[in-house]
């Protein structure tokens, strides 16, 4: 049967690409953002594995092996009492991902609703829930989460409120100007002028299209926190000893970083690996979710 002629001059549109497409063509055009998110993989599998990968108990000390440099046996060394520190950095993964993904977690949970009430409503509501977050912007994190912890004693727990409360003001801030960009879109007037209520036009019109820049600063913020925990670890006031992390470790190898350097290395080295792949993968995701770096 011949096909009508207006028929056949309707142009087709092409398909879109599928997602694993695109996410080939981005590890093409971004492959230090691919090779950072396969370390991120490999760290957190050696996480979820690290009592079967870890060569020796890292809580267990070895007094005839004290403070010994690497080694077949030991590949990073010992520390003081002899614990073998690749067994521990193994088991301190744990606690970066841990602290890393909680707290992110509590930020977004806490700070994307502010930020979605407050540039939605506008007016008198935008202007006492900013002000609180600009309270909170006016302490340095750093400084806020040490009080926090302080307050709360150090432990693991507190440590990932703390980390996540200092982190609110970025999500607020982020969801809140996305908001304030997209409440006068022609969608959303014409979702209100169909009487739809404020509630389904924030959670089905506006975050849906505010997700985007939220899920690359939580992959960055993921970076952030982890460097953070590591910092009050540092300090001391992080999750305390005998339980392994990485700015513990580092901790007690800074008195000995000319004696005994590789304290210091092995645990330096693990965060900046993380953090760093956590940076790159979030400029990548920042490529892959602007629509104005699509094509096809």
């Amino acid at each position: 049967m011949a096909v009508s002629p207006s028929i056949q001059q309707i142009p087709l549109r092409p398909a879109a690409p599928a997602f694993p497409a695109r996410l080939r063509r981005l590890a093409r055009r971004k492959p230090v953002g691919a090779v950072a998110f396969f370390v991120i993989v490999a760290l957190a599998l050696a996480a979820i594995a690290s009592p079967v990968l870890a060569p020796y108990d890292p809580l267990e000390p070895n007094y005839s092996a004290l403070r010994q440099g690497p080694t077949l046996a030991h590949p990073f060394g010992t520390d003081q009492i002899g614990r073998d520190l690749l067994s521990r950095i193994i088991y301190g993964t744990r606690i970066s991902f841990l602290v890393g993904v909680v707290s992110v977690g509590v930020a977004v949970c806490l700070g994307t609703p502010i930020g979605l009430v407050a540039g939605y409503f506008r007016g008198a509501v935008d202007e006492v829930l900013m002000r609180v977050i600009d309270g909170i912007s006016a302490f340095p994190s750093l400084v806020l989460a040490l009080a926090i912890v302080a307050v709360l004693k150090p432990s693991l727990v507190n440590v990932m409120v703390a980390v996540g409360l200092t982190s609110i003001p970025i999500f607020a801030r982020l969801t809140r100007s996305q908001v304030l960009s997209l409440r006068e879109r022609d969608f959303i007037l014409a979702a209100t002028s169909t009487g739809a209520s404020d509630l389904r036009i924030m959670l089905r019109h506006i975050m849906p299209n505010a997700m985007s820049p939220l899920i690359v600063q939580a992959t960055l913020g993921l970076g952030i926190a982890i460097l953070a925990e590591a910092s009050l670890g540092y300090l001391g006031v992080g999750v305390q000893p005998p339980t392994p992390t990485w700015g513990g470790i580092l901790n007690q190898g800074a008195p000995l970083i000319e004696r005994a350097p590789w304290l210091s290395i092995a645990p330096g080295a693990a965060i900046f690996t993380l953090v760093l792949s956590f940076n790159l993968l979030g400029d990548a995701l920042r490529d892959a979710l602007d629509p104005r770096q699509r094509k096809g």
